[in-house]
């Protein structure tokens, strides 16, 4: 994760995997069998902007391993930038922040589509 001072903005590649994320299942290609036999996964994609206003772009079936990942326990706006389910279909898992916080602390987040 990219720290940053609190007067900074910093980005957060959450993921950068395609839509069913890499290496895809089953899949014969180069990439996955070199990815699967060296153990790595991507994630699919997500990005984070940490600074005043912590923003989460799109919110994919990952993303509770990707706040986890990166240490990230407040997010105060949610952009998904379109409806197909790997940018948002990870919004129900974010009530999770809703048990998390004290009684009466918790604010729903403002999200945002286009």
């Amino acid at each position: 994760m990219m720290k940053s001072e609190d007067n900074e903005t910093a980005l957060v590649f959450l993921g950068t995997g395609a839509a069913w994320g890499l290496p895809e299942l089953n899949c014969p290609c180069a990439i996955c069998k070199e990815m699967r036999s060296k153990g790595e996964r991507r994630k699919r994609t997500a990005l984070f902007i940490k600074g005043k206003c912590n923003l989460l772009i799109d919110c994919g079936p990952d993303i509770l391993w990707q706040l986890e990942e990166n240490g990230i326990d407040r997010i105060d706006a949610i952009l998904i930038t379109h409806e197909h389910g790997d940018h948002y279909i990870g919004l129900d898992e974010l009530f999770v922040f809703k048990r998390i916080r004290p009684r009466g602390a918790f604010r729903p987040i403002p999200t945002y589509m286009t």
